[in-house]
């Protein structure tokens, strides 16, 4: 990969560091082997060309006191922490950027950990992505509008890691097939996922759990529909163990679907899956289906819209509102007790 430019060390207070490049390759490489007791401060700028440049890569630093910001414009990688960066604090504005932000796993496995990030972005294609194997653990921290849709089924935030994620912030207009995705193929995926979320004007699926451990805290959903030809629920929940101390709002839904539990590969196995607020428009359409469970139980704080269990619900303990007057389908060959006040 070709090495552009290159600026290490710059203290609190030192300015700016401007970059614009057409080329490909990365165009700063920036960071430095801060230790404990140094406060790296930097704020680089780089204009780039979305096929091919890189914007910055920080290196290797792992003092609590570093504190940087990117402005990065058209780039296909906006930021990249690389190796064993910890601790660090990152901001980052970004614009029409294929993806903004992207830890980097060196050959000998070393990987950024315990890091922070403030994205602040719009028209890009991905705000956050990992690779497979990552042992990154991260807060990232979201104010992002008119997300682009890249066109291959990619999500806008990819979590692949086996430690731990924090997502929260607002978002306005997301375009794509998936916003959040959590998936690790191996062992029983992701570990950890907390959301502090609000999403309006959307499409496609806002969350897909795919694989993962536990899912924490909030996500709201307002006006949100299905991407144009790709019917689905606007969140998918597959394997997982816990997510009791979570709750899922979801407003003015007129996607084919709002909430689906399960699926034949990865499906909950006892397992509280927390308490949902649904509103579909028709109230006609499906706010839940319950796919496939092997132990489960799910609340319904509030549902307008009807509730679908297929055969593959095994030891469901389904919790419907006082006032539910939708419909509710439930296959003879599934295993489910409703609890109604």
């Amino acid at each position: 990969m070709q090495l552009i430019s290159e600026t290490r060390d710059l203290r609190r207070n030192a300015g700016a560091f401007r970059f614009r490049t057409t080329m490909a390759g990365l165009a700063v490489r920036a960071g430095g082997d801060a230790d404990n007791s140094v406060f790296l401060s930097q704020c680089i700028e780089v204009h780039g060309d979305k096929s091919a440049t890189i914007g910055v890569r920080y290196e290797h630093d792992s003092s609590p006191l570093g504190d940087y910001t990117s402005i990065v414009d058209n780039c296909l990688v906006g930021v990249q922490i690389y190796g064993n960066s910890e601790r660090g604090r990152y901001t980052i504005f970004g614009h029409k950027c294929r993806r903004v932000l992207e830890p980097v796993i060196t050959p000998n496995n070393g990987t950024p950990d315990t890091i922070r990030a403030f994205i602040n972005a719009a028209y890009c294609d991905q705000w956050y992505a990992e690779p497979d194997g990552s042992d990154t653990s991260i807060w990232v921290d979201l104010q992002v509008s008119a997300r682009q849709d890249p066109g291959d089924g990619s999500p806008a935030i990819d979590i692949r890691n086996g430690k731990f994620t924090k997502v929260t912030g607002f978002c306005r207009g997301h375009n794509g097939d998936v916003m959040i995705r959590a998936f690790k193929p191996t062992s029983l995926g992701a570990d950890t996922l907390v959301l502090d979320f609000d999403v309006i004007l959307g499409e496609g699926r806002g969350l897909d759990f795919v694989s993962g451990r536990y899912l924490v805290g909030r996500l709201h959903l307002k006006d949100w529909k299905d991407k144009a030809g790709v019917p689905g629920p606007a969140v998918h929940i597959g394997r997982i163990l816990s997510a009791a101390n979570f709750s899922g709002t979801i407003h003015n839904c007129t996607a084919t679907e709002g909430l689906h539990i399960g699926s034949e590969a990865y499906f909950p196995t006892d397992a509280d899956l927390g308490i949902w607020d649904i509103n579909m428009i028709p109230a006609t359409k499906t706010a839940v289906t319950v796919e496939k469970v092997n132990g489960a139980s799910l609340r319904l704080q509030q549902c307008v819209g009807g509730v679908v269990v297929g055969p593959g619900a095994q030891g469901l303990d389904l919790y419907l509102p006082a006032r539910f007057s939708g419909t509710l389908s439930i296959d003879p060959a599934a295993q489910v007790v409703v609890h109604q006040p």
